[in-house]
């Protein structure tokens, strides 16, 4: 091919990609048509501008094989939007320039699903060699570990931290370094490593796999035409001289409509989807919609998903056409809250403070942004409105407490460290547990040593707190069942207590293992070898004499103090729950604590208590769409709070049950409190014993929600 002057012959090449498939033959044969490599650098970004994700990844491996290989940034595009994760490691192993910086820079902007995080980590890390990791690198991988990860993800990131001498880093993953210490680990970085150092051509397959299409029922995109049968364009030639090759491409991606192709119904998304096939497109395939051919559910679907994948400017393209329909009028400045709060958790003040000046009613905004907001401001304003809102809480304000200790860890993760843990309160044991979660998500980020002494603190705050609602419930008349439900306190705050001091122990054997680990590493720097070390050590016989058991043995207590936290605050929680239903249940003494104004968050003229006949069996949770795309927006910590709640109801948790309200206005709907302001509505099928998630919904929104049933 001469060399590529104008668009047009760009376009020849870039068709030719489209028609490709990802094989080594055919990328062998789109790379004997990249003649001029000069050429090649302007042809991937044209490619990358108007083709789609896979054709630009065909393209950058023909050129690899060209010897033009893409740049980092190039690949950075298409990674986050290409279909196959398993061509990440070739793509990345091909490109030139800073890859890891590229890496890091897509996790650090949220672009990416769990596994791709994972991944992406892994290949960071692997590309560095021997080189000390950088700062973020060590912040990303102590992050992703905590999410909850399936194998393969938990597998990634062990893989990318086994390496890495940090303390931080190998407490708060051990559990994912002993996944990658398995056979399965291994044959997995055996993998990656081939996947990422390996020629292009050696790691794709010699042929393609056969198309699977699952999920919906096939419709034919183009008619049934015999092959000598005249073409039914009426050129006057057989259909297989004249459009039989254009339309078996057609065949080949069937859609759910017949007539069209799977392109060309997602193009038609508001005229042929419903609301569960929408919200199951890829952010890129929602973000190349045109927004005003979308009904209004589509687009609100559209600008909670665009901005939980950080695309910023197609999620405020999306809210300004949002903004615009007349029935979404009421809900509007709802949706543009949720678009502000992501921007904020993601650093985008300026997209924050753009959509808060478009706000219908900018009064009533939360606080959290509110105080968010502030807090983005210079020194001087920061300072200001922190000490407003110490006020605030100081004169007794308590959702004032919580939501400025959330503010704080997001834009003052030290400040928000001490705030955060004056705010945890067993009274709110739900609040109290997200904020000792972002407490250590702070720490994360700030890289101090996992494990803040607030949680310590809290649980003898709450111990103290039970012993208190114990003793004040003994000195009242107790009917049998409160009876019961002191004598279950009681239980587990013994349960609690054993939990604590058998970590107490874990940990204390995990320092002294780290300390022989030390020694034998220290011997073995004097000695020349560690197992001439070993040999001299007074390690016990069980302990094993190498390294290797040392390091099993540290990986292993580490993953059982990680188990018996998890197991710890299961136990709170259960607690917190038998808590309120004893205080709900015992006759107010003449003497109240200080807090004596109303709950802030009752809602009794919504809510009434649920019958005894609703709780107790267990049920098989669904979840509707509206609610499965609430939870995939929702911050982690909500969405990982509100599945708790799920499936504790679902496993009969009676305590759980006790605070389950009835829904006056609406017949068979049930609602679960979730942290301060959110609520989980739900309905029950005991037919089929079956649990039906309807939306996670803000408390302040819960009426306007209820319009909807």
């Amino acid at each position: 091919m001469p060399d590529l002057p104008d668009g047009s012959s760009m376009d020849e090449i870039i068709d030719a990609a489209r028609r490709a498939r990802a094989t080594a033959p055919a990328v062998r044969r789109l790379a004997a048509r990249l003649e001029n490599p000069a050429e090649i650098p302007a042809l991937i970004d044209r490619a990358l501008a108007t083709a789609d994700p896979e054709t630009a990844v065909r393209l950058m491996l023909a050129a690899a094989l060209a010897g033009s290989s893409p740049t980092a940034d190039q690949v950075g595009r298409v990674l986050p939007v290409m279909d196959r994760v398993d061509r990440m490691p070739v793509l990345v192993g091909c490109a030139t320039g800073d890859r890891p910086a590229m890496l890091l820079d897509l996790v650090e902007l949220g672009r990416l699903s769990t596994e791709r995080d994972a991944l992406a980590l892994l290949l960071a890390a692997e590309l560095m060699g021997d080189a000390p990791p950088p700062p973020r690198l060590l912040v990303h991988l102590r992050l992703v570990g905590r999410r909850v990860l399936d194998f393969a993800s938990r597998t990634l990131v062990g893989l990318a931290a086994r390496d890495i001498d940090d303390p931080g880093v190998r407490e708060v993953l051990a559990d994912c370094i002993a996944a990658a210490e398995t056979p399965a680990g291994q044959v997995m970085a055996d993998e990656m490593s081939r996947l990422l150092r390996g020629p292009v051509d050696a790691v794709l397959p010699a042929s393609a796999a056969p198309k699977v299409v699952s999920g919906f029922t096939a419709r034919r995109a183009v008619e049934r035409v015999g092959r000598n049968e005249p073409c039914p364009c009426g050129s006057g030639k057989k259909y297989k001289k004249c459009c039989w090759r254009k339309d078996e491409e057609r065949r080949l991606d069937p859609s759910p409509v017949a007539g069209l192709t799977m392109a060309e119904y997602r193009a038609r998304a508001g005229e042929h989807m419903t609301s569960m096939e929408f919200a199951r497109l890829r952010p890129h395939e929602m973000a190349a919609l045109d927004p005003d051919t979308l009904p209004t559910a589509h687009l609100m679907r559209a600008v909670r998903k665009l901005a939980s994948f950080r695309l910023w400017s197609e999620a405020e393209r999306f809210m300004e056409a949002l903004g615009a329909r007349d029935d979404a009028v009421d809900d509007a400045d709802e949706w543009r809250e949720e678009l502000i709060e992501a921007a904020l958790d993601a650093g985008r003040v300026d997209i924050a403070r753009r959509q808060a000046a478009l706000l219908a009613q900018p009064e009533e905004l939360r606080t959290y942004i509110s105080l968010a907001l502030k807090l983005a401001e210079d020194e001087a304003g920061k300072l200001a409105a922190v000490e407003r809102a110490a006020l605030e809480a100081a004169q007794g304000d308590a959702d004032v407490c919580i939501e400025l200790a959330f503010a704080l860890l997001t834009f003052s993760p030290a400040l928000g460290l001490l705030v955060a843990r004056s705010a945890l309160d067993p009274e709110r044991s739900l609040d109290s547990e997200m904020l000792l979660e972002n407490i250590e998500e702070s720490r994360d980020r700030l890289q101090l040593p996992p494990g803040d002494p607030a949680s310590d603190w809290y649980e003898v705050l709450a111990d103290r707190h039970y012993a208190d609602l114990v003793e004040s419930a003994r000195a009242t008349a107790l009917s049998a069942e409160n009876e019961r439900l002191v004598a279950e306190v009681e239980d587990l705050r013994k349960r609690l207590g054993g939990s604590a001091a058998k970590s107490n122990a874990l940990e204390q054997s995990l320092r002294a293992a780290t300390r022989r680990m030390a020694d034998l590493a220290r011997r073995g720097e004097a000695t020349g070898t560690a197992e001439a070390a070993a040999a001299h050590s007074p390690l016990p016989t069980d302990a094993g004499p190498d390294a290797a058991t040392l390091r099993q043995e540290i990986s292993t207590l580490k993953g059982l103090i990680s188990e018996g936290n998890e197991e710890r605050a299961a136990l709170r929680k259960q607690l917190a729950d038998l808590g309120r239903r004893v205080r709900d249940t015992t006759p107010a003494p003449e003497r109240r604590s200080v807090r004596a104004e109303p709950d802030p968050n009752a809602l009794d003229d919504l809510e009434v208590e649920v019958e005894a006949s609703a709780r107790g069996a267990v049920l098989v949770p669904t979840f509707s769409a509206r609610a499965e795309d609430e939870l995939r927006a929702a911050p982690q910590t909500l969405a990982r709070s509100a599945l708790r709640v799920v499936a504790e109801l679902a496993a009969g948790n009676e305590s759980r049950w006790s605070g389950v309200k009835a829904l006056r206005t609406v017949a068979g709907l049930y609602s679960a409190r979730v942290g301060l302001h959110h609520r989980l509505l739900f309905e029950l099928d005991h037919d089929e014993r079956r649990l039906e998630v309807r939306e996670l919904v803000a408390r302040r929104d819960l009426e306007r929600a209820l319009a909807r049933y």
